[in-house]
């Protein structure tokens, strides 16, 4: 029955793909599959990640259930049981079947007893100890804003998850995990709305495994609200560097890129971002040079309207311009609308090894608020996938939208959350079948890896690892270290030691570095690997693991 379903939508495909002028290959077809036991949401976020190692993402959900004047916060995780199937009437011919993803609650009504709207989601690893943890911060029904912190528990423990950690959060923002002090463990950076509805941008030290808390840190960045973050190694110096935009105070849309300096501290550089509304941005190399560009839409304002723009710039050496990029709209000639108040992210949809992206939010207060895939092109153009329905969907407005194989078949899927004005709120995944590409080869890991150290701290260095489709200097590189063998209590992977499956989708914790340096080790023997992952987030087997000693 399934290939019959295919059928009608390829032969719709065949129908319209003239009216596409610019398309050099067919687009992918996504199909929109239905989420048992789900209510859609708006105002709030999800994210996709694989907690219980069964290859398949389970969701993290929040936000409100009603509009804003009336909100209903909500939180959940979704344990992904696999596909559904529904049989649809059709007058006067065989039932049509669709298809959905069969989504279970936890089941444990007292884990998740602080729902929250307005909200910003993620996975981590914040205690290392190889299970992923849910972070998440937005408002209370008590109009509280908050930061929450749930650990995985053990398997012998009564509850999968347990809230560990309660603090100050903020609104309508963003959040990241990322090891900003090379020590190895995952930090928290946040930015948003306070208690006093002031902008804000803070970071968080991790300090669970030596003190059991977060610490706030005083940090030079800029204070913003609807606000988007993306940390990367954009200059190749060995730490993650940072990039922030929002609206400040007075009413000021500020985009500032920051240079790390290798412990923390970060410093604002002199790169200039055209100023846009509820942007948001992303870090990727999408021509495959070995360092990082950036995706970049939101709204510009013009004389007569709110209205759409997306930038790639281009990493050249450290500096960064969108002139050299051309994003093509519907038919040649015709300029790419951009998206805000949604989402922004780069991904290869197609599996050719070069990053693709998507956008999703408003394109103008008049105009539909509409989901798109864009295809790179290579030679820095990028073009409208638009055949028939399969190249936009809608929603993503005041939510969510993001890549990731949900169903573990070796392409990326889209997950969005959010407001459509001719549906409301609608929340749904939509699968890539790729009729036309090929399907995703697991990477292959380096071959040589080695240790320097340098009293408590050490260097790691290993060769490329190699893949089929993405050119070698797009992979990036996922480490793991741990004092005990397949431990990542030093630096977690969030991926499983045995067969190297991650339980997230995106980009290694280092980048595209081929070395990295860890701080202020304590003495003792340590155990280490790294895996190569490549375009479409999939990561090869860990390298054998080898070790290093600090020593007295």
């Amino acid at each position: 029955m399934r290939s019959v379903y295919l059928t009608v939508f390829l032969v719709m495909c065949a129908t319209t793909s003239a009216l596409d002028s610019v398309a050099q290959d067919p687009p992918p077809l996504w199909e929109q599959l239905f989420l048992q036991n789900i209510e859609p949401l708006q105002y709030g976020a999800a994210a996709w990640g694989d907690f219980n190692g069964d290859g398949n993402f389970d969701l993290i959900y929040t936000g409100s259930t009603t509009d804003f004047e009336v909100a209903t916060p909500f939180t959940q995780l979704y344990i992904n049981m696999g596909e559904v199937s529904r049989e649809i009437p059709n007058p006067g011919g065989e039932p049509i079947i669709v298809f959905g993803i069969d989504y279970l609650e936890l089941g444990f009504d007292d884990v998740f007893q602080i729902p929250l709207w307005r909200s910003s989601a993620a996975w981590g690893d914040v205690n290392g100890d190889g299970r992923l943890d849910i972070l998440m911060m937005g408002i209370t029904n008590l109009e509280e804003r908050l930061l929450l912190v749930y650990l995985q528990m053990p398997p012998e423990a009564q509850r999968p998850f347990a809230l560990a950690y309660v603090l100050p959060g903020l609104s309508d923002g963003d959040l990241k995990l990322a090891d900003i002090d090379n020590d190895g463990d995952q930090d928290i950076i946040l930015s948003g709305y306070d208690e006093e509805n002031n902008p804000l941008s803070t970071i968080y030290e991790n300090l669970v495994l030596t003190e059991r808390r977060f610490a706030p840190l005083s940090v030079n960045l800029i204070h913003v609200g609807q606000s988007s973050i993306a940390v990367g190694d954009y200059d190749n110096d060995q730490d993650l560097d940072l990039i922030i935009t929002g609206i400040g105070s007075p009413q000021e849309f500020i985009t500032r890129l920051y240079r790390n300096d290798g412990r923390g501290n970060f410093f604002p550089t002199t790169d200039s971002f055209i100023p846009l509304l509820g942007a948001s941005v992303d870090w990727g190399d999408y021509d495959a040079d070995g360092d990082l560009d950036l995706l970049y839409s939101g709204g510009i304002l013009t004389p007569f309207l709110l209205q759409g723009e997306i930038y790639v710039y281009q990493n050249n050496g450290g500096s960064f311009s969108p002139d050299g990029v051309t994003i093509i709209g519907s038919f040649v000639e015709d300029p790419a609308f951009g998206r805000y108040r949604g989402s922004a992210q780069w991904g290869d949809f197609n599996n050719d090894g070069f990053l693709d992206f998507l956008v999703a939010g408003s394109m103008g207060p008049q105009l539909t608020r509409t989901g798109q895939a864009f295809q790179n092109q290579q030679s820095n153009i990028f073009t409208h996938s638009n055949i028939g329905l399969h190249g936009r969907f809608s929603g993503g407005l005041f939510g969510t939208t993001f890549w990731g194989d949900f169903d573990n078949d070796g392409d990326l899927d889209i997950f969005s959350l959010g407001f459509d004005e001719a549906r409301g709120n609608v929340s749904q995944v939509l699968r890539n079948y790729l009729p036309w590409y090929p399907r995703n080869r697991v990477p292959q890991a380096s071959t040589e890896t080695s240790s320097t150290v340098l009293g408590n701290q050490v260097t790691l260095s290993w060769n490329a690892g190699r893949d089929s489709s993405t050119p070698t200097p797009a992979l990036t590189y996922n480490v793991r270290i741990g004092s005990s063998k397949d431990a990542s209590d030093v630096m977690p992977a969030m991926a499983s030691p045995d067969n190297g499956l991650r339980y997230v989708s995106a980009h290694g914790n280092v980048q595209n570095n081929l070395s990295w340096t860890i701080h202020d080790l304590a003495p003792g023997k340590y155990y280490w690997a790294v895996q190569t992952i490549d375009t479409s987030y999939k990561g090869s087997p860990f390298t054998e693991e080898a070790t290093f000693t600090i020593l007295q």
